[in-house]
């Protein structure tokens, strides 16, 4: 391998965390802003607690079902098993659309994407942040889930995504982040 191949495959490697340029002559430090926007990169998603809990659920009632359908030798019972099967398909289409939810803070912006087939991206700047709400019930509580709010000059400019793990922790971070980026 010739060094001009050599050196090319290093320009395309990831800057490391820890603040000196790979592939740059000399490995040159990062200027503090660009520090600060590698440590303020982040995503958010949806909180898979419930999910879990329903996949549990549905398969100790599909297993209960037909262990009582077996004890019982009558396969009357094995129309129960729908419950079960309706309940792990329910999480199985939220799971996947969890997966397709997020909440990214990079670069000075909070990017929210969502959607399986078709998707919605919003994009605000940090620095426009005027408020990050939390609402919990007391299930979420419960769970330590909760809905993140986050809102902009405008009444329209609401990003809200549901169920999100440690959400006062979360908000706490997004507003450190806002608050570097000003």
């Amino acid at each position: 391998m010739t060094h001009a191949g050599h050196r090319s495959r290093l320009e395309r490697l990831p800057a490391p965390r820890h603040g000196i340029r790979v592939g740059v002559p000399g490995g040159a430090v990062e200027s503090p802003e660009e520090q600060i926007r590698e440590m303020a990169e982040f995503v958010v998603r949806p909180s898979a607690k419930l999910l879990k809990a329903a996949y549990f659920v549905s398969a100790l009632l599909a297993a209960c079902v037909a262990i009582v359908a077996a004890v019982e030798r009558q396969s009357d019972w094995l129309y129960l098993l729908a419950v079960p099967v309706l309940m792990g398909l329910w999480a199985g289409a939220r799971h996947i659309t969890r997966r397709f939810t997020r909440l990214v803070v990079e670069g000075g912006r909070v990017r929210y994407e969502s959607g399986v087939l078709s998707k919605t991206t919003r994009t605000m700047e940090l620095s426009k942040l005027q408020d990050v709400r939390v609402d919990q019930s007391l299930g979420q509580r419960l769970l330590n889930t909760g809905d993140l709010s986050l809102e902009t000059a405008g009444e329209t400019s609401r990003i809200v995504i549901h169920n999100v793990d440690r959400p006062r922790q979360t908000a706490d971070r997004i507003l450190e982040a806002a608050d570097r980026g000003n």
